[in-house]
C-alpha cells in the first residue's frame, strides 16, 4: 500500500539513504494517487514527506510543487496537524527566496493552528514554536524570542530533566535569540549549559 511504501521511506530518509528513499516515496505518491484519488489523505501525506526531502536536499523548486500539492490536500481534508506540519517546511522554503513576510505568515498560521491540536501532542506544537523562531529572528527577534522559550518549555514537558536532541535543539535557539535581542551574556550561560547534555548526546 502507499502507506507502507510511505514508512519505508520514512525510514530510509532516517538511514541516510535519500536517493533510495526518492523513488520509494515517488512510488509511493502514484499508489495513493491511484488507489485512493488526488484528494486523498494519502496522497496528501506522500506529498508532504517528498516535499520535505527535496527541501532537505536543496531542490526548492521541486518540494514548492509538492509543498503546495500538500498544503491544498490538507486544507481539503481540514487534517490540522498535516497542515501545520506543511506550512512549517513551506515557512522554511519561502524564507530561503527572500519573502520574509510571507514566511513568518506561513509559521504564524502553522503555530496558531498547533494550538489547536490535542494537548498529547506537545511535539508538534514545540516544532511550529521553533520554526516561528526561525523565520522571526531576522526581522522580530523579540517576537522570536517568545516562541523560542515556548518551544523549549515544551521540549522540557515532553522530555523532563533526561538528555535529549529536541531539549537541546529547542534551547540552543532560545540562547542564539538572548545573543540576538542583546542579552548576550545570558545567552553565552545557556549555551555552556548545554555542554554536558551535548557531551551524553553526542560524544
Amino acid at each position: 500500500s502507499s502507506e507502507l511504501l510511505k514508512a519505508i521511506g520514512d525510514s530510509l530518509i532516517g538511514l541516510g539513504e535519500y536517493a533510495h528513499a526518492e523513488r520509494v516515496l515517488e512510488d509511493a505518491l502514484r499508489l495513493a494517487r491511484t488507489e485512493v484519488g488526488e484528494d486523498s489523505a494519502a496522497t496528501a501525506q506522500a506529498e508532504l514527506a517528498l516535499g520535505e526531502l527535496l527541501f532537505e536536499q536543496g531542490r526548492n523548486a521541486a518540494a514548492q510543487q509538492h509543498l503546495d500539492a500538500a498544503e491544498r490536500g490538507m486544507r481539503r481534508l481540514a487534517d490540522r496537524r498535516g497542515l501545520v506540519n506543511t506550512l512549517r517546511w513551506k515557512a522554511y522554503l519561502i524564507a530561503g527566496q527572500g519573502r520574509a513576510d510571507d514566511s513568518v505568515a506561513a509559521a504564524t498560521e502553522a503555530a496558531r493552528l498547533a494550538e489547536q491540536l490535542p494537548a498529547s501532542d506537545k511535539r508538534t506544537r514545540m516544532l511550529s514554536q521553533v520554526t516561528l523562531s526561525n523565520v522571526l529572528s531576522t526581522t522580530n527577534p523579540t517576537s522570536g524570542l517568545h516562541a523560542a522559550r515556548r518551544a523549549y518549555d515544551l521540549a522540557r514537558e515532553i522530555h523532563g530533566d533526561k538528555p535529549s536532541v529536541d531539549v537541546v535543539t529547542m534551547r540552543s535557539q532560545w540562547a542564539y535569540v538572548l545573543a540576538l535581542v542583546g542579552d548576550a551574556r545570558q545567552g553565552l550561560t545557556e549555551l555552556q549549559a548545554l555542554l554536558p547534555d551535548q557531551t551524553t548526546l553526542l560524544g
